[in-house]
């Protein structure tokens, strides 16, 4: 059985030359406390079932992660209504604000 989490956060790299990449996502604990972890770990945990992520959208619903994969990039995570970019995901702020 996977854990499920939402993703309110991710980090980017800070190259402004090219488009960005998520290098990390994160959340918050129960108790409140901020938590992130490496993309690749994220999709590992995909990958082997131990992990679900999700966002919020703008209506209060829950939209799914899943890995993308990209021909010169390789895999990413995307939520199931982005098409090749994780523009939802870009969208989120950085850190917890």
């Amino acid at each position: 059985m996977s854990n499920s989490h939402e993703i309110l956060f991710v980090r980017r790299t800070a190259n402004t030359t090219a488009e960005p990449t998520i290098t990390h996502v994160g959340g918050k604990l129960k108790e409140g406390v901020p938590w992130s972890i490496p993309i690749a770990d994220a999709i590992n945990g995909i990958q082997s079932g131990r992990f679900e992520f999700y966002i919020m959208n703008g209506d209060g619903k829950a939209e799914n992660l899943t890995i993308g994969r990209h021909s010169s990039y390789g895999m990413f995570l995307k939520t199931t209504h982005d098409k090749g970019k994780p523009e939802r995901l870009l969208r989120l702020p950085s850190t917890l604000g």
